[in-house]
């Protein structure tokens, strides 16, 4: 949608026109959206802290431990990895982590792709509803004023008119 449209059709008319965008869809009264705990999926806040760190997603005999336990280890034994950054703090994962992972990124990019989609196309109804509301208007003016016109030109029903006047005037024209 171009610049000139968006401030048009969505910014200025509907201002003018009275029209508010319709909100975003709330749940329906039966919908219920609480985990085991009761806590509501919408409500819940996290904090930092409450995540877990990188040490803390194994167990401490896990065969997967952190990357800098990894280069610790490998350093000791001259492994690839006793050039890098003794400091990282990074999880080494397992092949199948890594394809979970990638799955995991793969959703997250699909559901903003999705969003972006769904914002381009909720302005695209608002326009189509602003668009219908003018339509109407204006439909809704001409009809008025050319009834009102139409009967303002229509002679009265109530007027006399003298039928045999007309006929000899006609006669003689």
């Amino acid at each position: 949608m171009s610049k000139w449209m968006k401030i048009v059709f969505i910014n200025c008319l509907p201002k003018f026109l009275g029209i508010a965008r319709p909100q975003n869809k709330q749940p329906n009264e039966g919908e219920n959206f609480t985990n085991a705990n009761g806590l509501n999926y919408f409500d819940m806040n996290f904090q930092s802290s409450a995540l877990l760190e990188p040490t803390e997603m194994h167990h401490p005999e896990c065969k997967h431990g952190t990357a800098a336990e990894m280069h610790h280890h490998e350093r000791k034994h001259g492994g690839a990895a006793a050039d890098e950054n003794p400091n990282v703090e990074a999880v080494a994962l397992s092949a199948e982590g890594q394809k979970t992972t990638s799955a995991v990124e793969f959703i997250a990019e699909h559901l903003h792709f999705e969003d972006a989609i769904s914002e381009i196309n909720d302005d695209w109804q608002y326009m189509a509803m602003v668009l219908d509301r003018l339509i109407l208007y204006i439909f809704f003016a001409v009809t008025s004023l050319g009834s009102i016109a139409i009967l303002m030109k229509a002679p009265s029903m109530f007027e006399t008119i003298d039928q045999q006047k007309v006929i000899e005037d006609n006669i003689r024209a």
